[in-house]
């Protein structure tokens, strides 16, 4: 009978060692950066798969800000690669937040469940998310990339309460989801809400004392096992109770606030959304003007020049914007963004050298030049148009017209005369026109224009006319006064 009762006790004994046993042990604190893995592709666009092609390579990214241009990821080859990076991001205290994803080729995030982007071929442009209701704290973070022939670019940046568009720092992202650590109140308040359960069902003490009592870590592992084995408690057997119940694990969870300030959570659990205390993220947004040429290059055409930029930085951003041919649509909707703002002479010269360039058409000049007018053309912008080659050879009359209307002959000089003369040469004969009505040809400052209908420039038939007057002077007979005999 004895032998029997021992078998009995161990039979009850053994569950609940084992619960102790396989109690979850704290995790470690999240690595800083996001988990990479590359993949070698055959099909575009390739499918987002983690199972579909061999991987070539795999290591922890510190940010979503790179070039592959001559740095290969890992061993995956120059092109016809796939990129996949989880973790998690950390949103600070906000407002208001925007991302803006820029891939080249294909690239799609899904931030918090919101996902947005693209998977086509494209170059470095950038998708907008628009307004994100989320949460400040640690979020899930789920992107693919792929490239297909030329450049590559992979960059994330965020807009936070207005404040401009800039990189997401580095330490906004980990590995793993994060929750920062509750206050000894919400602990407390933990503990309370527990003991209520005790009177109702004896096990609920038993299970929970025997879960938290592994050594491994006495940390916060004990919240997330109070509330889980709630649910396995009528699963359990009940008269055992009442012995283990004398262990005293409530106490030790209102210690539980003092450890790391960090505690990671497995994947598959529900994270509640929490108010992030720390701003230094938010903090250490640099400057706009400060935008290194990779943001530039990467950020949307129709919003990076409504941020205030130097004219270096202007420089570096038309290159960029028009470093491939686009739509009409989108030329006239760039073109309004960039001239929204007062443009220095400096910015607009640049402008027009890069309407000159073989990504923009000639219909794309004319539509821009229309905008310049209706912005309202000052005298040294009008000489920009004027001695630009392509602009005259796109523009028609009425154009023109506004254009040298605009001009004070007066002040031009014998270099700017020269260079519009020379722009002239393969104009429409009606820009030629609307030039020789507004502009004295013959003022000495075009000499070297040839006007419509004739074939000489303005000097040469200068110099005709002028030896054609001194012939007819010298030729002209003297009339000889007569002698009366």
């Amino acid at each position: 009978m004895r032998r029997v009762l021992l078998y009995t006790r161990l039979f009850i004994f053994v569950p609940v060692a084992l619960l102790g046993w396989f109690a979850v042990p704290a995790q470690a604190e999240p690595i800083q950066g996001l988990q990479a893995v590359g993949y070698s592709v055959d099909a575009i666009p390739p499918t987002r798969s983690d199972a579909a092609y061999p991987t070539c390579g795999s290591e922890i990214e510190n940010n979503i800000n790179r070039n592959f241009n001559g740095e290969p990821f890992q061993q995956c080859p120059d092109d016809l690669f796939m990129v996949h990076y989880t973790g998690a991001i950390t949103i600070p205290a906000h407002d208001t937040i925007d991302f803006w994803l820029a891939a080249d080729d294909g690239g799609t995030i899904s931030i918090g469940g919101n996902e947005f982007g693209t998977w086509d071929d494209k170059g470095c442009s950038a998708t907008e998310s628009g307004n994100l209701q989320l949460e400040a704290g640690s979020h899930a973070l789920n992107l693919w990339m792929y490239e297909h022939g030329g450049d590559t670019c992979l960059m994330l940046a965020w807009n936070i309460d207005n404040q401009g568009w800039a990189m997401v720092p580095d330490e906004a992202f980990t590995t793993e989801v994060v929750v920062p650590t509750t206050t000894s109140t919400t602990s407390t308040s933990t503990t309370s809400t527990t003991t209520t359960t005790v009177p109702e069902t004896t096990t609920t003490s038993e299970v929970t004392t025997t879960t938290s009592e592994p050594e491994p870590d006495p940390t916060t592992t004990t919240e997330p096992e109070v509330t889980t084995t709630t649910t396995e408690v009528e699963a359990t057997t009940t008269t055992e109770a009442t012995t283990t119940t004398t262990t005293e694990p409530e106490p030790e969870v209102t210690t539980t606030t003092e450890p790391e300030p960090e505690v990671t959570i497995a994947p598959d659990d529900t994270v509640s959304p929490v108010e992030a205390t720390d701003t230094t993220v938010q903090e250490n947004i640099p400057p706009v003007e400060e935008t290194p040429t990779e943001v530039i290059t990467a950020i949307d055409e129709e919003t990076v020049f409504d941020q205030p930029l130097t004219d270096e930085n202007f420089v570096e951003a038309l290159e960029a914007v028009f470093d491939e041919p686009m739509s009409d649509e989108k030329f006239d909707s760039v073109i309004d963004s960039i001239l929204d703002s007062p443009l220095s002479d400096e910015q607009f010269a640049e402008l027009i050298d890069v309407l000159e360039s073989d990504t923009v058409t000639e219909e794309q000049v004319s539509a821009a030049v229309d905008s310049i007018i209706e912005q309202g053309v000052s005298e040294e912008q009008a000489v920009e148009l004027a001695t630009s080659e392509k602009v005259l050879e796109s523009v028609d009359a009425e154009q023109a017209t506004e254009i040298f209307a605009a001009i004070d002959e007066g002040s031009l000089t014998e270099e700017q005369g020269e260079a519009i003369a020379e722009a002239l040469v393969n104009a429409p004969d009606e820009v030629k026109e609307a030039f020789e009505e507004e502009i004295d040809v013959f003022s000495g400052k075009v000499d070297t224009y040839v006007p419509t209908g004739s074939t000489v420039s303005v000097a040469t038939r200068r110099i005709i006319i002028g030896s054609t007057s001194l012939v007819l002077v010298f030729a002209t007979p003297v009339p000889v006064a007569r002698r009366k005999i």
